[in-house]
């Protein structure tokens, strides 16, 4: 084959790609912008900021719609930490929020169809809360000697610390001085009194800033990602064989291998590597094998893990690190020598036929999105 009819194929398969995943994204950018409106970062860390078992299972609840990459996540966790947030909650919050996102579920279902998205979703359920479970268990009898300037009661941390943003009860209108000097439960219920306060007062909510976020920033961070990922998907769909990793030494645990040493350090967004998962599918790449490199690149990157051990320690990093290894190649196996594996090949099927009419104006679309959101300030 000459090298215009290689690039014409590889033009065409990137632009099928980017069809077929539009429509899902433009929704998922749009709906990631709502949910920005009514659950803003200082909301996230104002929930998650408590001890307890019961906020791992917060965590992981709050994190998987948000629409955080691995490296937007870092603050929010360390921001959790600093306002009193157990290891373990930090732990699960990091660990199940940069897998997902209410756009990266809408571009999977797009792309890879339901069950591939629902496994994808349980598995950052799971993935969460055993990352929590193994930190909390690592680090009980061992905490650390300098928990922060920031207490897990919430009088302290709401009244006594003055780097604490955002407090609701030190504010000018309860009368910090009064409330920080009470002593016992005097100060304990003058600062739950104005939470409370705080909490009963009407609130309006602008669309404009939302819509912002999901057209603008959201887009402009995910420029890059996403057009590496689409060109890197159109060259493997245009280049590599059908049977090309079924062929492959070491048969699925050879894979296993592979995918886990490649995702751990790599940084993998969880939008812009779906259309990259989709050509590994096409080119006969097993779906266990698919999962892992959507679970571990996002939730375990070099930069992730750095951070981690300046938020919860290097021995909490490091079972953080085993907690996905294992969940991942778990639900790899359950997946290939199950019946999903079947499911999930019979729903790629549909991607054959080409796309419509109304998936080309939305990638029309979500390239002028794109553009436009890049070249803004």
């Amino acid at each position: 084959m000459d090298f215009p009819s290689i690039l014409l194929n590889f033009l065409v398969e990137t632009w099928w790609l980017t069809a077929e995943m539009a429509p899902y994204l433009l929704l998922g950018f749009i709906i990631a912008g709502l949910l920005r409106v009514f659950f803003s970062e200082d909301w996230v860390k104002r929930h998650l900021g408590q001890k307890g078992l019961k906020q791992i299972l917060k965590s992981v609840v709050i994190g998987i719609p948000l629409p955080l990459c691995s490296c937007g996540v870092i603050p929010v966790a360390a921001g959790i930490r600093r306002q009193g947030g157990q290891r373990g909650a930090v732990a699960a919050f990091t660990a199940s929020t940069p897998q997902t996102g209410v756009d990266s579920i809408a571009a999977t279902v797009g792309m890879l169809g339901w069950v591939f998205t629902a496994v994808r979703v349980a598995i950052a359920f799971v993935n969460g809360i055993v990352a929590g479970l193994v930190v909390e268990w690592l680090e009980s009898g061992h905490r650390s000697k300098v928990e922060g300037q920031v207490s897990g009661d919430v009088g302290d941390s709401c009244c006594c610390s003055s780097e604490v943003e955002d407090s609701s009860c030190c504010s000018e209108e309860t009368n910090e001085k009064s409330c920080c000097h009470e002593e016992g439960s005097k100060k304990s219920s003058c600062c739950h009194e104005a939470e409370t306060v705080a909490d009963l007062r009407p609130t309006t909510y602008d669309l404009r800033p939302g819509l912002k976020f999901g057209l603008v920033t959201l887009p402009r961070d995910l420029f890059w990602a996403l057009v590496i990922g689409l060109l890197i998907a159109g060259a493997i769909a245009s280049l590599v064989p059908a049977d090309f990793f079924s062929d492959l030494p070491g048969g699925r645990f050879g894979l296993y291998v592979a995918m886990t040493l490649i995702s751990l350090p790599l940084y993998v967004c969880s939008t812009g590597s779906i259309p990259m998962a989709f050509s590994f599918l096409q080119a006969g790449m097993s779906p266990g094998a698919v999962l892992i490199f959507l679970i571990a690149g996002p939730a375990s990157n070099t930069a992730t893990v750095t951070s981690l051990v300046k938020i919860i320690g290097g021995k909490a990093t490091l079972g953080y690190i085993l907690s996905i290894i294992v969940t991942c190649w778990g639900v790899a196996i359950l997946m290939d020598f199950s019946g999903l594996s079947i499911l999930v090949s019979e729903a790629m099927h549909h991607h054959e036929t080409g796309v419509n009419l109304f998936q080309q104006a939305c990638g029309v679309a979500l390239l002028a999105v794109l553009l436009v959101a890049k070249v803004r300030r």
